[in-house]
């Protein structure tokens, strides 16, 4: 007699359901994460109360005063490093820092009491906006939505090319200075428009409306 199973082909193995189930690459979500605790608590509201208390009382003490240059350009150094996230502050750290150290020891050293006190030193510091737009820069890159917008990309970027034009010569950062106070007007008019049509058109656009069905006819 023989055996009936002798012959008889071994039963394939079961594949799982999933291709997938049997190897799974480890994601970038997947790896720990670690909290950025440099600037740890300023997006609570009480922060930002305080912010803005502080921001007022530098405007408004220091619009006609020139010698607020270099604590300007410290504000807007801690609002640039905040926007960043960790890797980014890494790589960027130390060229802004000490770019902006070399910028505010230029203009205490510009700005001083003899100088500011001729009209030609006022008339060229009016028109390079360095007693506002830092303060106005820094403000916008804590108050604002950031990598949400087209516009708070722009000013972040802005704020950037003002702090790294302190490598300059001080004659060359008041070039840039003065360019960043002209084009900021078109600037952000346009990162503006290019956000709020995004943000209005889907709520613009009416809702797709669906034919009946035609029945066919024999």
């Amino acid at each position: 007699m023989t055996d009936p199973t002798a012959n008889s082909s071994p039963e394939p193995q079961k594949r799982p359901l999933d291709p997938r189930a049997a190897y799974k690459p480890i994601a970038l979500q997947d790896l720990p994460k670690t909290e950025d605790t440099f600037f740890k608590g300023l997006e609570t509201p009480f922060a930002k109360r305080w912010a803005a208390i502080l921001f007022a009382m530098i405007f408004f003490l220091g619009r006609n005063s020139y010698f607020t240059a270099p604590l300007l350009i410290v504000v807007l150094l801690a609002c640039v490093l905040y926007r960043m996230n960790a890797r980014e502050r890494m790589i960027a750290a130390i060229p802004l820092t000490c770019a902006a150290i070399r910028l505010g020891t230029a203009l205490g050293e510009d700005f001083t009491l003899n100088a500011v006190s001729t009209f030609s030193t006022i008339l060229r510091a009016k028109s390079t906006g360095v007693a506002w737009l830092p303060l106005f820069l820094a403000a916008c890159l804590f108050y604002s939505p950031w990598r949400h917008s087209r516009t708070s990309r722009a000013i972040f970027w802005q704020a950037l090319l003002y702090l790294l034009a302190g490598l300059l010569p001080i004659e060359g950062f008041f070039v840039i200075s003065t360019m960043l106070t002209f084009c900021m007007f078109f600037v952000i008019s346009i990162t503006l428009i290019l956000d709020l049509v995004t943000d209005w058109l889907p709520n613009s656009l009416q809702e797709p409306r669906f034919l009946d069905p035609v029945p066919a006819r024999s």
